[in-house]
């Protein structure tokens, strides 16, 4: 959690460079590197036992059972795929009060997601529920579950 938020991901998971295209110099490895491939089989092995997703983040019940201990407040956050966009899920750790707070805090905190979030019609769906308005008064609780979707679809 703390490498993602310091902007690192599996990429940064590696070893120095020169370790893959230069033999050890010395002992009884003398000559040997590491191959590529094999570390890369490695590191998502590793991915796998850790429990990590392939972008490096714990998996998401993981991940919302890790950020509920550290900051008592978790909501997840859905986007459905549409025409320009993949699905994406995000976990907000952040507490907000209502739904317009949440808003602001996602823009804020994934700026990526800002146009899916600020598009007239985006609508949000709190647990099950779609919220044509008042969504400064719909309050939002730790464990909810928020997904924002197009109001129209089709074509």
């Amino acid at each position: 959690l703390l490498n993602h938020r310091l902007g690192l991901g599996p990429a940064d998971d590696t070893l120095p460079l020169r370790w893959f295209e230069e033999g050890v110099s010395d002992g009884p490895y003398r000559g040997e590197r590491i191959d590529p491939e094999e570390f890369a089989a490695l590191k998502t092995r590793f991915y796998e036992v850790a429990g990590l997703t392939t972008a490096g983040l714990p998996q998401p019940h993981w991940h919302q059972a890790l950020v509920r201990a550290a900051t008592g407040f978790a909501v997840t956050v859905d986007f459905p795929q549409d025409a320009d966009h993949p699905a994406e899920s995000v976990l907000l750790d952040e507490p907000v009060a209502d739904l317009a707070e949440l808003r602001c805090a996602l823009t804020r905190r994934f700026p990526v997601l800002a146009g899916r979030l600020d598009d007239e019609l985006s609508l949000a769906v709190l647990n099950g529920q779609t919220i044509m308005s008042g969504e400064p008064t719909t309050r939002v609780h730790d464990g909810d579950q928020v997904s924002f979707i197009h109001a129209i679809s089709g074509g």
